[in-house]
């Protein structure tokens, strides 16, 4: 299912935003569709700088771990 056809449903799309890999993971394991993420949390979270004052390889490696 896309996350367009997500929106069409009988009931509101609860999109929870995780912080972390481990907060993604929980919601994952919740049974949640979708799950958002902040820039600013997942970034504060490791100790990195947020936005462009992040490296690509950070990047990344950060959206390696969050699709596991």
């Amino acid at each position: 299912m896309t996350f367009h056809e997500l929106h069409q449903g009988a009931a509101p799309l609860l999109l929870p935003n995780a912080w972390d890999v481990p907060s993604a993971l929980a919601f994952l394991e919740a049974g949640f569709a979708a799950i958002g993420t902040t820039s600013f949390g997942v970034a504060s979270s490791l100790g990195r700088p947020d936005g462009e004052r992040s490296t690509r390889e950070a990047n990344l490696t950060l959206a390696h771990a969050l699709s596991r």
